[in-house]
């Protein structure tokens, strides 16, 4: 697993993510739940569609929650590939 994010202020076209050592994750049980919901569906996502998974964002499964931030996840190269 490998971890790639942007701080407040970045985010334009210009930056790239940067590869984070460490993320903290600041929320209630219930948002937790909603989180865990999110990274088992994108997990039956991958299995269902292997190579073809791009990627998923939590703010369009949590809408029409507002979200200050967004989690996002990608597959991880198929190293055999």
């Amino acid at each position: 697993m490998k971890l790639f994010g942007y701080d407040v202020t970045d985010g334009d076209d210009r930056t790239k993510p940067r590869e984070l050592r460490e993320a903290s994750l600041l929320v209630d049980a219930a948002e937790l739940r909603a989180i865990a919901g999110f990274l088992l569906r994108c997990a039956d996502l991958m299995d269902a569609h292997g190579g073809r998974f791009g990627h998923e964002h939590l703010s369009d499964h949590l809408r029409p929650q507002c979200l200050d931030a967004d989690l996002i996840v990608v597959a991880a190269a198929d190293p055999a590939h």
